[in-house]
């Protein structure tokens, strides 16, 4: 591909990567911020923004961070000490028996400066394509999480666990939603 048609769709992408915030700031915010200011609601309008700009940032972060931490530990780990693949194990040598392949014994992996910049890029975008999502999850379930964090007790028990019924309203949502993000 030509430098220049690589540019062309380079500054392409980057311009509907840049339109899409626009998108959402004219045909989602602007109309919703009319309507909530005309009712005399713009407080639950701006709660409701700022909550999700803050879960999604905070959620990002957190996984990045710990998604790229865990990454660069292994990359450390694999400078320092060579990696070794394949080994002439018990299950290597009754497939080779049965089946008449050949599996290495063993193969050396040496990280080099160039292949640990690689791996360095690589583990930030692995962070970013899994942080992404995630944020997105948990900005998406605002209203879960403040509620969870603005809870008060009922006063009142269910008569066949013997808790408020509270934790039915506003931590066992959460818990679900914990859940099934793992």
């Amino acid at each position: 591909m030509p430098p220049n048609k690589l540019k062309q769709y380079l500054i392409g992408f980057i311009g509907f990567i840049i339109l899409i915030p626009l998108y959402q700031f004219f045909l989602v915010f602007l109309p919703d911020s009319y309507w909530f200011t005309n009712l005399g609601y713009q407080n639950v309008l701006y709660t409701q923004v700022l909550a999700k700009i803050a879960l999604w940032l905070t959620t990002f972060f957190l996984a990045f961070s710990g998604i790229f931490i865990n990454l660069t530990v292994a990359r450390k780990y694999l400078e320092k000490n060579n990696f070794v693949i394949g080994s002439s194990s018990a299950l290597t040598e009754i497939l080779s028996s049965l089946f008449g392949i050949q599996f290495p014994t063993k193969k050396m992996i040496n990280v080099t400066p160039h292949s640990s910049r690689i791996l360095f890029w690589g583990s930030i975008g692995v962070s970013i394509f899994f942080a992404l999502p995630l944020a997105g999850i948990f900005s998406g379930n605002w209203l879960t999480i403040l509620t969870y964090l603005k809870q008060t007790s009922f006063n009142l028990a269910d008569p066949l666990f013997h808790k408020d019924i509270s934790f039915y309203i506003f931590t066992l949502p959460i818990i679900q939603m914990i859940f099934n993000c793992l």
